[in-house]
């Protein structure tokens, strides 16, 4: 909780250096954080959770179908070169902005078990960050993303950051096509003696930022097969489809 004397200070600060909305760069109003009003309720939401049916049988399921035994596949917003949802990631990624990550999430979470969320889950999962990469960046975007589902959820559950290591780094997946990405992730995890006791029996949802190919998610759910997790989810913050083809 902030204190009165906090909340005088962020609103004086507000008026002499208005921030300024991530997305069409108007000024925000002092409520709101990162994103505007209007942009917010333009943003390219899936909307996939509204209809169960719709759990899978969306483009994001579909792209993983056969690849992981998912019971869903629920990214929150559609990604499209040059719109909204890329200026957001940018910012989460390459600005810092690791507040808008959780923001997106806990946003996110509620509206998933507002909706009644059909499946019950122990935990989130997500993907690791080379340890090198993480410290050059400051934060996992998806371990962020993930606590604000977390927090927003209808009951206590985990969020999983020492199940699973990143413990080869390589290049970034940009401009590759599905075997290239396969071939570069595939090795990249390694399940942690305490995943192994934690992921056992359990129902864990993978959380990654962007769904493109699903070559990382795919690696990732290999790498804790050996857990023996009870089922498995997937919720990312985005979804690419063919954007970067």
């Amino acid at each position: 909780m902030h204190s009165t004397a906090q909340l005088l200070a962020e609103g004086f600060l507000h008026l002499l250096f208005p921030e300024a909305c991530i997305v069409c760069r108007g000024i925000l109003k002092e409520e709101l954080r990162f994103v505007c009003a209007s942009c917010r309720a333009a943003l390219p939401y899936t909307d996939f959770f509204k209809d169960e049916r719709q759990y899978m049988e969306n483009p994001a399921g579909k792209v993983l179908m056969g690849r992981i035994p998912a019971g869903f596949v629920l990214p929150f917003l559609i990604f499209q070169k040059g719109g909204s949802t890329q200026r957001l990631l940018h910012a989460i990624k390459y600005k810092g902005a690791k507040t808008l990550a959780y923001e997106m999430g806990y946003v996110y979470g509620e509206r998933l078990c507002r909706a009644g969320f059909a499946y019950e889950i122990d935990g989130f999962l997500p993907v690791p960050l080379h340890p090198k990469k993480q410290r050059k960046r400051g934060y996992n975007q998806s371990e962020y993303f993930a606590r604000g589902l977390a927090a927003a959820w209808h009951k206590p559950v985990a969020v999983w950051t020492q199940a699973v290591e990143r413990h080869i780094h390589r290049a970034s997946q940009t401009r590759k096509g599905l075997w290239e990405r396969w071939m570069n992730v595939r090795d990249v995890f390694a399940l942690t003696p305490e995943g192994k006791s934690t992921l056992r029996h359990q129902k864990v949802v993978l959380v990654d930022d962007v769904l493109t190919t699903g070559a990382t998610l795919e690696a990732l759910y290999q790498t804790i097969q050996v857990a023996g997790p009870q089922s498995v989810g997937v919720i990312t913050l985005a979804y690419a489809g063919d954007a970067f083809a």
